[in-house]
């Protein structure tokens, strides 16, 4: 007699998966003689691009996933040019592998280590964080901090550097990286001439 096993979800990946397996012997043997997989997340990213600018597809589907965007609008852009039967030149291509390649390489190290690495290893026995209590906490960077981290304006033009300054001491980790941010977009706004307040 035949053996239905569902495993839903399918955990340590990016969505939602479910997968249908039917197991049943054959000639005394168990052996799998049906599989289905399912993704049962609907984003609905084909209704968000109805009635939009073909050209806004690349950018819209790399949403899609957080371990793997490049694949994704990679993936539009294809489609895009196969509809406008174009060419792409050799270069365009090359660059094209490289960035998906070092993409390959990143969504991989993300899974093993954020999604994978937990069904391997025995995590500590209490959280690897510290929480901080501090009654008088201002969110001002610690003495002296501040002055190490880099500036946003830097020497290349249209170049601003934003951030958490992991060398200062929380709660001022946070709020300078948030101050970071801020001033970088200060200083895009006054390139443009225009206000961010």
């Amino acid at each position: 007699m035949a053996t239905n096993i569902t495993i839903d979800p399918v955990t340590r990946l990016e969505g939602h998966l479910k997968v249908d397996v039917v197991v049943d012997y054959v000639n005394g043997v168990p052996q799998v003689i049906d599989a289905k997989s399912t993704g049962t997340l609907f984003r609905g990213f084909e209704t968000i691009l109805k009635n939009r600018n073909p050209l806004d597809a690349p950018d819209i589907t790399q949403r899609i996933c957080g371990v793997c965007p490049v694949s994704h609008g990679m993936a539009a852009t294809n489609a895009l040019e196969a509809a406008g039967t174009m060419t792409v030149p050799a270069n365009a291509r090359i660059m094209r592998n490289i960035v998906l390649g070092s993409n390959y390489v990143q969504s991989h190290i993300l899974h093993f280590y954020h999604l994978a690495l937990l069904d391997f290893v025995d995590g500590p026995a209490m959280p690897p964080w510290q929480v901080i209590k501090e009654k008088r906490a201002t969110f001002a960077a610690s003495p002296a901090e501040d002055a190490k981290r880099p500036q946003p304006l830097t020497q290349w033009r249209n170049l601003y550097l934003a951030g958490d300054f992991t060398a200062s001491a929380l709660p001022a980790t946070i709020e300078c990286a948030i101050r970071s941010g801020f001033r970088a977009a200060e200083l895009v706004g006054a390139a443009k001439g225009r206000s961010i307040h």
